[in-house]
């Protein structure tokens, strides 16, 4: 058996809790002193992070209300794994960082704006046929010229600029909506700043628009998640 996979039985073993007391204070004690068994420890649990965040995509979707299916080929995901699995969770450990980088944690929460029904806007998918598609350059052309452009125009041609990659124009365009009337929409454009913030590397700027998501609204649970993840990164 190669060193790796002897750690990382031992690991497996120590989180499900199978070790005897001696067995787990002498592996504590392990991790204090073997530099290896810890850094493959803390390894093992950014995998685990990463394997959790697999439902991460799938909660803010839900946050968009009514989605209209979109036709962009998503990302990939991980396979879902089991604490157990340790050859998979091995092979993870090849492409983790030492630290979690804010464009990983962008990755990470960044999911497209899926057009939703909100309460005061008509928004539908034949309203913005071109960012349905997937045709964002069109998309643009279409939004910037309105003279008198919704909230809901503005909130969809900051997403479409994330997706031309033009963020700090995207960043400018979200905070024209940060104090909106509709509380959906200033919720989106927040949270839709905070992502791009952390993308360009600004977290005093992620930070805040988080800060303000944090309680009492329809991304509070993430806010505080991600606030508590761009601490860990510094």
């Amino acid at each position: 058996m190669s060193k790796n996979q002897d750690h990382i039985e031992k690991i497996e073993a120590f989180l499900e809790g199978r070790l005897d007391p001696a067995g787990h204070t002498e592996f504590e004690k392990s991790l204090q002193s073997n530099e290896a068994l810890r850094k493959e420890y803390e390894n093992y649990q950014l995998a685990l992070k990463a394997i959790s965040n697999r439902g991460l995509k799938d909660r803010l979707n839900e946050i968009h209300h009514e989605v209209i299916p979109q036709k962009r080929k998503t990302r990939q995901w991980l396979i879902p794994l089991g604490i157990a699995a340790s050859v998979t969770i091995l092979s993870i450990f090849f492409f983790l960082p030492d630290e979690q980088s804010m464009d990983q944690l962008y990755d990470q929460y960044y999911v497209p704006l899926a057009i939703p029904n909100l309460r005061d806007s008509p928004a539908n998918d034949t309203q913005y046929p071109h960012y349905s598609a997937g045709e964002y350059q069109k998309a643009f052309d279409r939004l910037n010229r309105k003279i008198e452009p919704s909230s809901m125009d503005i909130l969809v041609l900051g997403n479409t600029l994330i997706e031309l990659k033009k963020y700090q124009e995207a960043i400018e365009i979200f905070s024209r909506l940060k104090n909106d009337p509709n509380t959906q929409i200033r919720h989106h454009a927040l949270w839709y700043s905070a992502i791009v913030n952390i993308k360009v590397g600004d977290q005093k700027a992620a930070i805040q628009d988080l800060d303000e998501l944090s309680s009492n609204s329809i991304y509070q649970r993430e806010a505080r998640e991600l606030i508590d993840r761009i601490g860990d990164s510094d």
